[in-house]
């Protein structure tokens, strides 16, 4: 079975117009030999008052078996090709079918193999529960990297997923087993820490960047890994996703400064010749 990508399901769409087409073409010559074999009939029941038509009564039954084998030939044909479309339709229903069931049902993102988005009010609600019950702090930490479109235009799509797969890694290996780690968007990852303050997360970025360090030393990649985190505590009564928004903006902020940075850096350092 094909992975369900954007290509695979645009495939199916044109399957689905091709049986469609398939299926008109089928009706189409059924209409046309019928009609070709009413005018036939038609022309020796009623023949054109000016002309003299003389049929010899012995040629009528191999007429009649030969319009029969036709018409049998013909009904064979489009039963075998309504077969063959009725199975096409049938699998790519199911496919279809399947396709939206992962869609609906899967909870890891396939690259990463983390919370997908889809999941993240099913993983907030969860824990805050959780939180609550047990009268603990909740703390959300918005992670970003490096811009996956420009990796995948400069390196190669494959390339950037096994990037963003190994900054996954270096998360997993930073936080704990009871944190939700979600990736949020192409660049950014939201990671819920359940029974965690404001100042311990703080504690937490400065491992992660401790785990960033030494990947960064052991890498055999072209670019090292830089992630810019942003943390905040939520209070209950307040909404969590407006949290969220106000944690994407402070990690973009502090991103495109860190970027300028090293612009600044570069130009006023360049590297060496031939480097």
């Amino acid at each position: 079975m094909q992975p369900y990508t954007p290509e695979r399901r645009q495939e199916l769409s044109r399957e689905v117009r091709a049986l469609s087409s398939r299926d008109l073409q089928l009706w189409s010559l059924g209409f046309m030999v019928m009609l070709v074999l009413a005018s036939g009939i038609l022309c020796f029941l009623l023949p054109n008052a000016r002309a003299s038509v003389k049929l010899e009564l012995r040629y009528v039954p191999q007429l009649s078996m030969g319009l029969i084998a036709m018409v049998l030939l013909l009904n064979f044909y489009l039963i075998d090709k309504r077969r063959e479309l009725d199975k096409s339709r049938r699998q790519i229903i199911r496919d279809l079918v399947l396709d939206e069931g992962f869609d609906r049902f899967a909870v890891l993102d396939p690259v990463t193999q983390v919370f997908r988005r889809t999941h993240l009010h099913q993983v907030l609600d969860r824990e805050l529960r959780r939180a609550n019950r047990e009268g603990v702090p909740v703390t959300l930490l918005m992670v970003k990297h490096r811009c996956i479109r420009k990796l995948a235009t400069l390196y190669g799509g494959a390339t950037a997923d096994a990037f963003v797969s190994e900054v996954a890694q270096v998360l997993q290996q930073n936080f704990r087993g009871s944190d939700r780690i979600i990736r949020y968007s192409d660049s950014e990852f939201l990671v819920v820490l359940t029974g965690t303050n404001g100042r311990q997360a703080q504690t937490a970025c400065a491992r992660l960047q401790e785990y960033v360090d030494r990947w960064n030393l052991h890498t055999d990649m072209q670019w090292e890994m830089c992630l810019t985190t942003a943390a905040g505590e939520y209070h209950p009564g307040s909404g969590p996703f407006e949290l969220i928004a106000s944690l994407c903006d402070r990690v973009a902020e502090l991103a495109a400064a860190c970027e300028q940075s090293e612009a600044a850096i570069e130009q006023a350092f360049p590297a060496p010749a031939g480097v």
